[in-house]
């Protein structure tokens, strides 16, 4: 098969031609359909990642919200957090736990993570002092997606602490 432009001879498969660029044309005057098989290995190379970048721009377009929040876990200035700072303990709730544990803590540091087995966890860190001496407390909450939560785990100086150390230690935060 020739080229109908320069004459110069073209495979069979070929597209356009090695010599002048000219899109090939059959016998017939129609342009020539070549088959994904029958591309050159560079043009399959390029389809192919072309095609991988339109799928992933297509899957972030579609699930954008839920990577968006996925992302925010770990923002330490993230809506979970928020939701535990501004929300209230059952036995206290006229009284922010942020601004409570804010007052009595020093050194106060929020973050959230997602665990292991994906739960939303935001926690907690700061020092006090118990029993006349300085420790560090580490208290957490397993945020749900209906924006309600729960104390999930407590610990001082790397003590988990029972329901019953867990509610003491809420009493006196929050009648401090």
């Amino acid at each position: 098969m020739n080229c109908q432009k320069c004459g110069k001879e073209v495979s069979s498969t070929t597209k356009f031609c090695d010599a002048c660029g000219a899109e090939v044309t059959s016998s017939d005057g129609k342009k020539k359909r070549v088959k994904f098989k029958d591309l050159p290995k560079k043009q399959k190379i390029t389809r192919i990642v072309v095609g991988c970048v339109f799928l992933i721009l297509a899957a972030v377009l579609i699930f954008g919200d839920a990577l968006g929040a996925v992302s925010r876990v770990g923002d330490e200035s993230n809506a979970y957090i928020d939701v535990v700072k501004e929300g209230a303990l059952y036995d206290y709730p006229d009284q922010a736990i942020g601004k409570a544990f804010e007052d009595f803590f020093s050194d106060p540091e929020w973050k959230s993570f997602m665990s292991d087995d994906e739960r939303i966890i935001v926690e907690f860190n700061g020092g006090c002092t118990f029993d006349g001496e300085p420790v560090d407390c580490c208290i957490q909450f397993e945020v749900y997606e209906d924006s309600t939560f729960e104390t999930f785990y407590a610990e001082i100086d790397g003590e988990s602490l029972n329901l019953f150390d867990i509610n003491t230690m809420y009493e006196t935060i929050f009648e401090y």
